[in-house]
Formats: structure tokens, sequence, C-alpha cells
């Protein structure tokens, strides 16, 4: 076998290069030399072609494929649209990978029958820490059962050229009947006269006292639609996890937040501000009376049935702030009332109906 000759290795082409031990070119290269590198001559098993990827976001209907994962595919950074998932392979990559088949070629295993779409969190467990979990077959049925719900054919895509399956998405889209699509983003922020001030979701409560004077710290909930028909919301809400209560009716910023029921037009997105402080009030309630609160996920029920949800916001993101008539921080407070075995004073856990500040027990 001569250097620069091709010849092919589990599956994938390879170019022989001289060995540096020994100046033979032979199958040592590759094949028990630990000094020289194999160069493909050809796209990867991660060479993923365009139309590929198109599907893959197309056909995800907006979601993680993980079952009952609701982590958006796609979210939007200051307006505009950044990818929120990672590929993985339902038959590894490479000789190592979790499911990987040797018998596979790597144009197998970089098609779009091999792969879907996952959130960063999920990526990890399936393929790092817990692969002896999640079999091939596993991982297919979930691609199958969430292609099936999009009115796709997945055998018939395997083996389908760039061009031609780029045709078939434009064709299925244009199809397929309009779908009302909307996500849920529960961030942080301050309302700033004039506007509102997103901050870094994990650091927001490191910049509250920077910009006080500007306006109070808020939660930031934004309904979006990235569908195709118009939504109307009729309300919104916080959900405390685990003890699944709800902060019903709260509106901080009546000359702000959109007046409901509120229509959600096709790419367009909706907001609604609570102040943080007050959340931060009836949640040291709810601990006293329900027990540990360790996230928060904003809710918003439409006029059709449905109920949209964010991701889970870790309950210490909020941040230290001071609970009303006190000097100390809510969490301060909240210690202090369980030394002494005290009440929150402030908002009460279970509200009349007439105060704008009630809530809900609630389940999943």
């Amino acid at each position: 076998m001569a250097v620069g000759q091709i010849t092919k290795a589990e599956g994938r082409l390879i170019e022989i290069e001289p060995c540096h031990g020994s100046g033979d070119p032979t199958i040592g290269a590759g094949l028990g030399c630990q000094t020289c590198v194999v160069a493909p001559s050809g796209p990867g098993p991660r060479d993923y072609l365009v139309g590929t990827e198109r599907a893959l976001y197309a056909f995800a209907r907006t979601t993680c494929y993980f079952p009952g994962c609701k982590t958006p595919v796609i979210v939007f950074v200051e307006g505009e649209p950044v990818s929120n998932a990672q590929i993985a392979h339902i038959r590894g990559a490479n000789p190592g990978s979790p499911r990987y088949d040797p018998a596979m070629t790597d144009d197998e295993r970089r098609s779009y029958a091999n792969l879907i779409l996952l959130c960063e969190p999920h990526h990890e467990f399936v393929d790092r820490r817990h692969p002896d979990r999640y079999p091939p077959e596993m991982l297919a049925e979930w691609k199958a059962q969430r292609e099936a719900e999009a009115g796709i054919d997945v055998p018939a895509l395997a083996g389908l050229t760039d061009e031609h399956l780029v045709g078939l998405i434009e064709k299925a889209l244009v199809s397929i009947s309009p779908q009302r699509l909307l996500t849920v983003e529960l961030c942080l922020g301050v309302a700033a006269r004039g506007q509102t001030i997103i901050l870094p979701t994990e650091t927001a409560k490191d910049y509250f006292e920077m910009y006080a004077e500007q306006g109070p710290a808020v939660l930031v909930l934004k309904v979006r639609s990235v569908g195709g028909l118009k939504a109307s919301v009729g309300s919104h809400d916080l959900r405390l996890v685990p003890i699944g209560d709800r902060l019903m009716g709260i509106n901080d910023f009546p000359s702000i937040n959109p007046p409901l029921p509120c229509a959600v037009d096709i790419g367009e997105s909706q907001t609604w501000l609570y102040e943080l402080r007050n959340v931060a009030a009836l949640i040291g309630g709810l601990r006293k009376v329900r027990g540990q609160v360790t996230a928060v996920i904003g809710e918003a029920s439409l006029g059709s049935g449905e109920t949209i949800e964010s991701a889970e916001l870790p309950i210490e993101f909020l941040g230290p702030l001071p609970d009303r008539g006190s000097s100390r921080t809510w969490t301060e407070q909240a210690a202090v009332d369980q030394r002494a075995g005290n009440r929150v004073d402030g908002p009460r856990a279970r509200a009349p109906r007439s105060n704008p500040h009630r809530s809900r027990p609630g389940s999943r």
C-alpha cells in the first residue's frame, strides 16, 4: 500500500501517511501507530448537510426531542433567533461514543435518520452521564414519535440527497396547515423609565443595586408566537416548584402590562412584568406554610384552552431582596421568622380574591 493511496477503514475513507515511527507507510498508520495522523479524505460523521440540519429544526416542532422536555430548540436573543439545541447521534459518531455501530458508514452516521435535537442538559444526560439507560432503539422511537406528529415518514427520508431533502422540507412546510406555536420565557430585569432592561439571568441579582435608581427589579414573562397562527393570551401566572401553587392575577404595572385578553400576532411577542419584591414576599409567605420553593415557572393560558410554560427559573437567581416593611432582605427575614416561629408579614399566602396578589394551590 503506497503513500497517498486511498483505502477504507471502519467504513471511512482515509489517506495513508508515512509512519513517523518506522517510515513504513502501510496499514500501521492509524491501526497501532501512536504518532501517525489519519487524514480523512471524505466528510466525517459530524459534517452535516445543510438540508439535514434544516430538516431537524423544521420537524422538531420547536422543542427538544427528549420526551416531556419543553426546552425550545430556537430562542430569541435581543430579537434574533439563536440555536438552543445540540445535534445528537442515535448511533454514535465515533468509536467509543455511546451506541456506536462499527457497521455503519460515516455517511449513515451523519444522515438525517440517525440524528435528533437535544437541549444541552439532556444531551449531557443521554450521552455522557447515563448512556447505558438510552439504547439506540429508544432514541429512534423518540424521533419516530416526534416526527410522526408533524406528518413525516422517517424511513422515506433516509438516504435522500441534500438538495432533495431541502425541496421536501419546503413542500412539507407549504402543505402543512398553519400551527399555533408559542414560547414562554421567564427572565429578570429592571423596569426603567421608558424601557425594560433585561439582565443576564444567572447574575442579574448582582446588578439590581446598580440599577436601583433606574427602577424596580422585575420578573419578565414574555410570550412569543413562532407559529403560523395568531394566538390570544387569556391569563398568565407564576407556578412555584415543587409545591405547585400559582401566583395569579398579579398586575404590578397596569400602565405597562398589556390588558388581558391579549392578542399575540405571528412573529410578535407580548411582555408582562412582575415586581420582584412583591413576588419574593409572596414566596416567603408560601415557604412558611407550604414548604420549600426551588424554582419559578411562567405560564400563559391561551384562548384555545392550551397552557404554555417557560423553563424553570431557580429561586436563587432572584437574589436577596428586601421584604416589605423591613430593612432585611427577604431571605434574611424568612430565616428570622423561622427562628422566631412567626408568620411572614406582608402579602398572605392565601389572600382573598379581591386582593390582586393571590395564590392558588395547584398540581401538575
